[in-house]
């Protein structure tokens, strides 16, 4: 939240645990920090084609920056990196067809379509735009939130992959322009600007291939960017995590911290049961049957998440990463104001053993002072 070099923040993981939530609210977090700090404004982007910034803020964000109402240095900005990808595609087609290519387009065709199926290649894209919004000025920060585990570590290898996929097109080219040039020059108007279509593709292809290698390059770069890794404490999760960490640091990619989502807490113990006896006996059968199970199945997921989260804690791979711990809620963390509320929890810390006050203020639980069990 406080390291002034950090250009580039991404949040990253197993579906389902969050990271849209932990994303805004971290950006939050790092906006105010701006403020203090007298620094840029924060720019917090999604590359998920479901725009869920826009249900997780209640604000419809649009493909451009949009400020953040009440949220001072905080601008959202929601694209569909598929889209970006095939915009970048249709105008190299549009060369093609301009000059009349038809030999040509279907070798395209088959190359675009190759092409836009690359794993991280729609991210690169969208990256490689977030790159110049840096260098504008604008933006001292930008964070994020990512796809799925994968994907974003993924278009590291995407140079090497764009140079094979370049060369194979420059030799199906080079025999198309050698039959061009043979067989069309006296016929066709258009043969001297058919001429230059291959230069002017390979140059594109290449131009776009160097813009990939520089968003490896920061990512690789541990002063400006900084990877933070999303789970809950179960099995699936904390392993999926575990392997992610080993991914980044293989790909030399700093991962400082790894947050811990939808922790229980507040489980009450057998012996809180054995103290109640006497209320529950007087209860109907039923409401005992549910105050019971509740509580055993509260205890239960807590002790599930204590035993992973000693897991991560004590796992000598992740021994310099730190674990942030947040709650689980009894109410939706949506809507810029409780997801300001929610993003202290990134600056303060929280303990489930020992946290006490979460649930949502309701003046009727607040106005007891004892349970009045009925004679």
């Amino acid at each position: 939240i406080r390291d002034n070099d950090l250009n580039f923040i991404f949040v990253g993981g197993k579906g389902g645990v969050g990271k849209t939530t932990v994303s805004s609210s971290l950006s939050i977090q790092r906006a105010k920090h701006a403020a203090e700090a007298s620094k840029g404004d924060v720019l917090l982007i999604s590359t998920d084609p479901a725009h869920s910034l826009s249900d997780a803020f209640r604000v419809n964000f649009t493909g451009e920056p949009t400020k953040v109402p009440g949220v001072p240095k905080l601008w959202v900005l929601e694209i569909d990196p598929g889209k970006m990808i095939e915009k970048e595609v249709e105008g190299w087609a549009e060369i093609v067809k301009e000059a009349g290519m038809d030999e040509f387009l279907g070798t395209f065709n088959k190359f675009t379509s190759w092409l836009t199926s690359l794993p991280g290649v729609d991210e690169a894209t969208a990256l490689a735009s977030a790159l110049e919004r840096i260098k504008s000025g604008q933006f001292s920060t930008i964070i994020f939130d990512t796809a799925p585990t994968g994907h974003t570590v993924k278009l590291l290898g995407l140079p090497d992959v764009l140079q094979a996929g370049i060369d194979k097109l420059d030799t199906v080219t080079s025999k198309i322009m050698g039959y061009v040039n043979t067989f069309k020059n006296l016929f066709n108007p258009d043969a001297a600007k058919q001429s230059n279509v291959q230069a002017l593709l390979t140059e594109k292809l290449k131009n776009y291939k160097k813009s990939v290698q520089v968003v490896g390059e920061m990512l690789r770069d541990p002063k400006r960017t900084n990877f933070v890794i999303v789970c809950i404490a179960e099995y699936l999760s904390v392993m999926e995590s575990a392997r992610l960490v080993r991914e980044l640091k293989s790909q030399q990619i700093s991962n400082t911290h790894i947050v811990v989502n939808q922790l229980m807490h507040n489980a009450p113990t057998k012996e809180d049961l054995l103290s109640m006896r006497g209320a529950l006996e007087k209860m109907e059968f039923d409401k005992q049957r549910r105050l019971i199970g509740c509580a055993r199945l509260m205890g239960a997921r807590q002790h599930i998440q204590a035993k992973y989260l000693e897991v991560l804690e004590t796992d000598q791979e992740l021994k310099n990463i730190s674990v942030v711990k947040l709650p689980l809620l009894p109410d939706e963390v949506t809507g810029v104001s409780k997801l300001e509320w929610f993003s202290h929890f990134l600056r303060t810390g929280f303990d489930p053993a020992e946290s006490t006050v979460l649930l949502e203020d309701d003046p009727e639980l607040r106005s007891i002072g004892t349970i009045e069990v009925p004679a």
